[in-house]
């Protein structure tokens, strides 16, 4: 009967240190999908078999596919067109094992975005591959902001003309 309740002590204290370590992890996992939610990036990460292990909110913006949903499904199915896209990068940074960086269209045909797309293989402990990377920027607000620039820088342009003018008259 000791030693029985020894034993049962034993599994009981092993039983609860895998709960708080299960409770750990599942806190873990939201707080890593909560960063990659509310990153302004798009992060994406796919298996060898091209199946979505990870996407945050900003899938949805080229996708039209909500981030909760895209684990688990084929890259193609999530992107759809825009995956034909990426197939490309994602190879050469899986044939390379490297950091590969491009520029691409994203999106819908009537409301395609160019993107900067860092594809960069997971590796792991023995180097061993086992998924790829994505992180993507938005161009979209960065070629509006030069837009912008521009033009101001044109406005200037144009009253200093002006100004010279006015001086000499």
């Amino acid at each position: 009967t000791e030693r029985l309740e020894t034993l049962y002590g034993r599994l009981e204290s092993q039983v609860d240190a895998t709960q708080r370590a299960l409770v750990a992890a599942q806190t873990n996992r939201a707080l890593l999908q909560d960063v990659v939610n509310n990153s302004s990036t798009l992060v994406l990460v796919v298996d060898l078999n091209d199946t979505v292990l990870l996407a945050n909110d900003r899938v949805a913006t080229v996708s039209g596919v909500p981030a909760h949903a895209a684990p688990g499904q084929r890259l193609t199915d999530v992107l759809g067109a825009s995956a034909r896209t990426l197939a490309p990068l994602i190879e050469r940074s899986r044939l390379e094992h490297s950091v590969v960086e491009q520029e691409v269209m994203l999106g819908a045909t009537s409301h395609a975005g160019g993107w900067q797309l860092v594809a960069f293989p997971l590796l792991r402990e023995n180097g061993v591959p086992y998924a790829t990377g994505l992180i993507g920027t938005d161009l979209t607000e960065r070629a509006r902001a030069e837009a912008e620039r521009r033009a101001r820088d044109a406005s200037v342009q144009q009253a200093q003309k002006l100004e010279s003018l006015g001086v000499m008259a």
